[in-house]
This record gives C-alpha cells, structure tokens and sequence, in this order.
C-alpha cells in the first residue's frame, strides 16, 4: 500500500508517480496472490489545486477500460 497525501499544493505528477511507485511494486509477482494499492488521503483537498491533479485518475480509468475492452 502506498499512500499519497492530498492537498491544494497536489499536482498530477505526484499522483501519476505514486501509481507508478505501485505498478513498480507488482513487477515480478503473482497477481493472483499480491497486489499493490494507492490510498488518496483527503483527496477532497486535491479539488482546491489550481493544476487539477484529479483529472489524472479519470484519463487512467477511460485508458485502462480502452485497453480491456480491447483485448
């Protein structure tokens, strides 16, 4: 688990990198057995963020639904 603090100062780099930080977790192991989770702590506070850092988690979502749907 890897947790990433939200507040007004978040940016979307930081919440990008912290869901790499978890995808570089589960390289090499059995997804059946392990799996790696990012906690957003207050997200609310990240909606104050002028950079919109949020936006980043529904562009993952409609990603990762086109590349399922795909296969």
């Amino acid at each position: 688990m890897v947790s990433y603090q939200c507040s007004p100062l978040s940016t979307p780099e930081g919440i990008v990198g912290t869901f790499r930080q978890c995808a570089k977790l589960q390289e090499n192991q059995d997804l059946n057995k392990f799996v790696s989770v990012v906690v957003l702590d207050e997200v609310g506070l990240a909606e104050d963020s002028p950079r919109m850092p949020l936006k980043v988690l529904v562009a993952a979502v409609l990603l990762h639904h086109l590349v399922v749907s795909r296969l």
